[in-house]
C-alpha cells in the first residue's frame, strides 16, 4: 500500500507541475515553463520506476544523481551530434539504460554507468529505438488531437486583432482541460514504454 500511495503522490505532483508549466508557457515566462516541464518528466520517470522496478528507496533520494546523470548524458550526446546526427542518435540509444543502472548501482559514478549502459545496449538498439518511437508517436498524436480540437474554440480567437488579452482566460482553461484529458493517456503511454525498457534492461543484465 505504501508503494501505491507513493506513486499516486508523485503522479499528483507531476500533474500539478505540468499544469504550472502550461500556465507559464502561455505567459511571458516560457523559460520557467520549460523548466517545469522538465521537472515534471523527472518526477514521472522516478515515480514509474518506483512502481514497476520495486526500488527499495524513495525516488526522491535519487533525484539529484538522476538529474546530474541526465545532464552528463545530454552533454555527451550533444557533443557526438556536433559531428553528425547519426552518431548522436546512436549514443542516445546506448546511454538509455543508464538510469536503470543508477537504480541498481547507486554507488557508481556517471561515467561508469554510461559505459555499462553502452555495453548492455549493444544488440538492442533497434528495440530501444522502436520503443521510443512508439511512445513518441502516441504522445505526439494526443497533443495533435487536442490542438486540432481546441484550435477552433480557444486558439483561433487569438489571431483576431484586439482580443488577445480577453482570450487569455479561455486559453488557460483550454490548457487545463488538455492537461487533465491527455495526462492520464500520456502516463499510460510512458508506463508501457517503461515496462518494455525495464524488461529489456533485465534481459540485457542477465545475458
Amino acid at each position: 500500500m505504501k508503494l501505491t500511495l507513493t506513486t499516486n503522490r508523485l503522479l499528483a505532483i507531476y500533474l500539478l507541475i505540468l499544469l504550472m508549466a502550461n500556465v507559464y508557457l502561455t505567459s511571458f515566462y516560457e523559460f520557467w515553463g520549460l523548466l517545469a516541464n522538465i521537472l515534471a518528466q523527472l518526477v514521472l520517470a522516478l515515480g514509474l520506476w518506483r512502481l514497476f522496478a520495486g526500488s527499495r528507496q524513495e525516488p526522491t533520494s535519487y533525484l539529484s544523481r538522476f538529474v546530474f546523470l541526465q545532464l552528463v548524458t545530454c552533454v555527451k550526446v550533444g557533443l557526438w551530434s556536433l559531428l553528425l546526427v547519426v552518431p548522436g542518435v546512436i549514443k542516445s540509444l546506448d546511454y538509455s539504460l543508464a538510469p536503470y543502472l543508477l537504480m541498481d548501482r547507486s554507488d557508481s559514478g556517471s561515467r561508469k554507468l554510461l559505459a555499462e549502459s553502452q555495453q548492455l545496449a549493444k544488440g538492442h538498439r533497434w528495440q530501444i529505438c522502436g520503443y521510443r518511437l512508439t511512445c513518441s508517436f502516441k504522445i505526439a498524436g494526443l497533443q495533435l488531437a487536442m490542438l486540432l480540437l481546441g484550435y477552433p474554440i480557444f486558439l483561433a480567437p487569438l489571431r483576431q486583432p484586439g482580443v488577445a488579452g480577453a482570450s487569455l482566460t479561455p486559453l488557460l482553461c483550454f490548457m487545463l482541460l488538455a492537461t487533465v484529458v491527455t495526462s492520464p493517456l500520456m502516463v499510460a503511454s510512458y508506463r508501457s514504454y517503461q515496462e518494455k525498457m525495464i524488461a529489456l534492461y533485465r534481459q540485457a543484465v542477465q545475458a
